[in-house]
């Protein structure tokens, strides 16, 4: 394989975390392959993050987030580099705020025994007229 074509194999592997004192995260979703996997990389997962941006919910990716405990102490923490994260947190409420571009969301949830899926809405970068496809937008209703 050339060098071209492994950094675009590259590019489409999801983010995977397992770094001591983080709680196991996986993070992308770029391809709809990818969407369909994803979950699969954190077994048991709890926590679903999904950021998308602009009235139509174009898919975003580039989020900085982290997760903090009820102590306001960070469970995990990352960038990611495709519109979804999911991770599996100690039970219990946690906070997660997530950042792309200068512009900043939060959201509280309850981590449990079934998944919890968190949105984050950011505006549309000026001049960006990506719209989601009808797949992105069926999968960000589920």
């Amino acid at each position: 394989m050339n060098r071209k074509a492994t950094l675009a194999v590259l590019a489409f592997v999801p983010t995977l975390a397992w770094a001591a004192g983080q709680a196991p995260w996986a993070c992308g979703g770029v391809s709809a392959e990818e969407r369909r996997a994803l979950p699969s990389q954190v077994p048991d997962a709890n926590l679903e993050l999904l950021f998308v941006s602009g009235q139509r919910g174009a898919y975003a990716a580039g989020a900085e987030w982290r997760v903090l405990d009820r102590a306001n102490e960070p469970v995990a923490y990352g960038t990611s580099d495709g519109p979804q994260c999911f991770l599996r947190v100690p039970a219990g409420p946690v906070r997660v705020e997530a950042k792309i571009g200068g512009e900043t969301r939060t959201a509280k949830a309850t981590a449990g025994a079934k998944r919890t899926r968190l949105v984050f809405t950011f505006p549309a970068e000026p001049g960006e007229d990506i719209q989601a496809s009808p797949e992105e937008k069926a999968q960000a209703k589920e």
